[in-house]
């Protein structure tokens, strides 16, 4: 049996997410004053690494299963200096 977890919302939190951690890559390496500032992410509820959701679209009769990356993928692709992720069951495809 999956874990199925979160709504809109999560995936509103994770775009969220992204979002803040380009924008904080992005200004800690354009401003020359803190360039030298290393980044640190910690995640202590990192969960599977990727949620799944039943979804259905306009014009479909049926439920769609999408997947989406999690919170710990989420941080994995953006170029961060240090990276803490704690988790029970994290299981992340790369």
């Amino acid at each position: 049996m999956e874990d199925r977890f979160g709504g809109n919302w999560t995936l509103k939190k994770l775009k969220a997410l992204k979002d803040y951690l380009i924008a904080y890559r992005q200004i800690f390496s354009a401003n020359e004053k803190a360039r030298h500032f290393k980044i640190h992410y910690i995640d202590v509820f990192a969960g599977k690494g990727e949620l799944i959701f039943k979804e259905s679209f306009d014009g479909t009769l049926f439920e769609v299963e999408t997947t989406h990356p999690g919170s710990a993928k989420i941080a994995l692709d953006i170029p961060i200096h240090f990276i803490i992720i704690i988790s029970l069951n994290l299981k992340i495809k790369m």
